[in-house]
Protein backbone atom coordinates (compact mmCIF):
# COMPACT_ATOMS: atom_id res chain seq x y z
CA UNK A 1 0.00 0.00 0.00
CA UNK A 2 2.74 2.34 0.72
CA UNK A 3 3.95 1.60 -3.00
CA UNK A 4 0.56 3.09 -4.13
CA UNK A 5 0.45 6.08 -1.79
CA UNK A 6 4.03 6.90 -3.04
CA UNK A 7 2.89 6.80 -6.65
CA UNK A 8 -0.45 8.71 -5.63
CA UNK A 9 1.94 11.78 -4.41
CA UNK A 10 4.28 11.71 -7.60
CA UNK A 11 0.68 11.96 -9.76
CA UNK A 12 -0.03 14.70 -7.37
CA UNK A 13 2.78 16.62 -7.61
CA UNK A 14 2.69 16.46 -11.44
CA UNK A 15 -0.46 16.88 -12.11
CA UNK A 16 -2.03 18.76 -8.88
CA UNK A 17 -5.37 16.89 -7.67
CA UNK A 18 -6.23 13.16 -8.60
CA UNK A 19 -9.97 11.98 -9.53
CA UNK A 20 -11.89 11.38 -6.13
CA UNK A 21 -14.30 8.52 -5.62
CA UNK A 22 -17.58 9.52 -6.84
CA UNK A 23 -19.74 9.72 -3.96
CA UNK A 24 -23.28 8.68 -5.15
CA UNK A 25 -22.57 6.60 -8.38
CA UNK A 26 -25.35 5.48 -10.28
CA UNK A 27 -27.21 2.57 -8.85
CA UNK A 28 -27.52 -0.03 -12.21
CA UNK A 29 -29.94 -3.20 -11.55
CA UNK A 30 -29.41 -5.41 -14.45
CA UNK A 31 -32.54 -6.54 -15.88
CA UNK A 32 -31.48 -8.38 -18.87
CA UNK A 33 -28.35 -8.72 -21.48
CA UNK A 34 -27.66 -10.01 -25.46
CA UNK A 35 -24.07 -10.74 -26.01
CA UNK A 36 -22.56 -12.80 -29.42
CA UNK A 37 -20.20 -11.77 -31.89
CA UNK A 38 -18.80 -8.47 -30.27
CA UNK A 39 -21.74 -6.74 -30.00
CA UNK A 40 -23.60 -6.79 -26.09
CA UNK A 41 -26.77 -4.96 -25.47
CA UNK A 42 -27.92 -4.26 -21.60
CA UNK A 43 -31.23 -3.26 -20.43
CA UNK A 44 -30.98 -2.04 -16.49
CA UNK A 45 -32.95 -0.37 -14.26
CA UNK A 46 -30.72 2.89 -13.21
CA UNK A 47 -31.35 5.24 -10.00
CA UNK A 48 -29.52 8.44 -9.81
CA UNK A 49 -28.42 10.60 -7.17
CA UNK A 50 -30.61 13.73 -6.52
CA UNK A 51 -28.20 16.42 -4.30
CA UNK A 52 -31.30 18.74 -3.97
CA UNK A 53 -33.36 16.14 -2.11
CA UNK A 54 -30.41 13.86 -0.63
CA UNK A 55 -31.49 10.53 -2.01
CA UNK A 56 -31.81 8.32 -4.86
CA UNK A 57 -34.10 9.27 -7.57
CA UNK A 58 -36.51 6.33 -8.85
CA UNK A 59 -34.80 3.84 -11.17
CA UNK A 60 -35.51 4.57 -14.60
CA UNK A 61 -35.21 2.05 -17.68
CA UNK A 62 -32.27 2.41 -19.74
CA UNK A 63 -30.47 0.34 -22.92
CA UNK A 64 -26.80 0.81 -23.94
CA UNK A 65 -25.28 -0.96 -26.65
CA UNK A 66 -21.26 -1.83 -27.22
CA UNK A 67 -19.84 -3.31 -30.22
CA UNK A 68 -15.69 -2.46 -30.91
CA UNK A 69 -15.14 -1.19 -27.67
CA UNK A 70 -17.74 1.66 -28.72
CA UNK A 71 -20.76 2.21 -26.48
CA UNK A 72 -24.05 4.27 -26.89
CA UNK A 73 -27.29 4.45 -24.84
CA UNK A 74 -30.87 3.57 -26.72
CA UNK A 75 -34.34 5.14 -26.38
CA UNK A 76 -36.12 3.17 -24.52
CA UNK A 77 -39.80 4.31 -25.22
CA UNK A 78 -41.60 1.04 -26.94
CA UNK A 79 -42.08 2.28 -30.61
CA UNK A 80 -38.63 3.10 -31.22
CA UNK A 81 -37.73 -0.01 -30.07
CA UNK A 82 -40.19 -2.00 -32.28
CA UNK A 83 -39.40 0.01 -35.54
CA UNK A 84 -35.17 -1.22 -34.73
CA UNK A 85 -36.18 -4.61 -34.36
CA UNK A 86 -38.46 -4.51 -37.70
CA UNK A 87 -35.30 -3.00 -39.15
CA UNK A 88 -33.04 -5.31 -37.93
CA UNK A 89 -34.81 -8.57 -39.13
CA UNK A 90 -34.98 -7.22 -42.69
CA UNK A 91 -31.11 -6.61 -42.31
CA UNK A 92 -30.62 -10.18 -40.82
CA UNK A 93 -32.64 -11.66 -43.74
CA UNK A 94 -30.49 -9.91 -46.31
CA UNK A 95 -27.71 -10.63 -44.29
CA UNK A 96 -28.70 -14.23 -44.30
CA UNK A 97 -28.94 -14.49 -48.66
CA UNK A 98 -25.57 -12.85 -48.71
CA UNK A 99 -23.05 -15.68 -50.04
CA UNK A 100 -20.75 -14.65 -47.87
CA UNK A 101 -20.74 -13.30 -44.25
CA UNK A 102 -20.88 -9.51 -44.32
CA UNK A 103 -18.09 -7.95 -42.13
CA UNK A 104 -17.67 -4.56 -40.31
CA UNK A 105 -15.31 -2.58 -41.98
CA UNK A 106 -13.33 0.13 -39.69
CA UNK A 107 -14.36 3.73 -40.82
CA UNK A 108 -12.42 6.61 -39.55
CA UNK A 109 -14.79 9.12 -37.36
Amino acid sequence: MANMNTMRADVMQAFGQTAQPIEHPIQREEIMSFSKSGVRLNFNLNAYWDEAKGVYQEPVPAISFSYNKKYCSIPTDADTLNELSKFLAKVAKVCKSASQPLQSVPRAI
